[in-house]
């Protein structure tokens, strides 16, 4: 955007990224078992997560879109966001200074306890909230 890395680092204190994405239907939604090694594949770091997954036989409990009258057959009624937030920590701020690679802010930023989009949405998919597949469709 043309603007200097200084002024940048000195004025932003974090950054809120999200996206929204379909809530259950209450009424409607069921149970449905999803493998970790499925999950892993398409990227969720289910490991991280083990609290959310109490299950001893490799499955995790989700939840998945049925539809009835009262969401129209959609499965889905509301929306949720899913966020992820960004604090400038010092680390963070030296990197913006230096000009590097949005990468290696996001690398820092993780590792400063950053929760990307994909995180914070397995957390809301594991909760019962939305589903994986909602998820994937407006996280990638």
């Amino acid at each position: 955007m043309g603007v200097e890395p200084f002024l940048i680092s000195s004025a932003v204190d974090c950054v809120i990224a999200q996206r929204l994405a379909r809530k259950l239907c209450e009424r409607c939604k069921r149970p449905v078992e999803i493998k970790e090694e499925v999950l892993s594949d398409v990227g969720f770091p289910t490991e991280r997560y083990n609290h959310l997954f109490d299950r001893e036989d490799g499955g995790l409990e989700f939840q998945e879109a049925i539809g009835c009258e009262r969401c129209s057959g959609t499965g889905y009624r509301g929306r949720i966001g899913i966020y992820e937030m960004m604090v400038v920590t010092d680390e963070v701020r030296e990197i913006v200074l230096k000009r590097a690679s949005s990468e290696e802010v996001r690398r820092a930023a993780e590792e400063g306890g950053m929760i990307p989009h994909r995180e914070d949405g397995l957390v809301k998919a594991a909760r019962g909230i939305t589903t994986i597949e909602e998820v994937l469709r407006t996280v990638v």
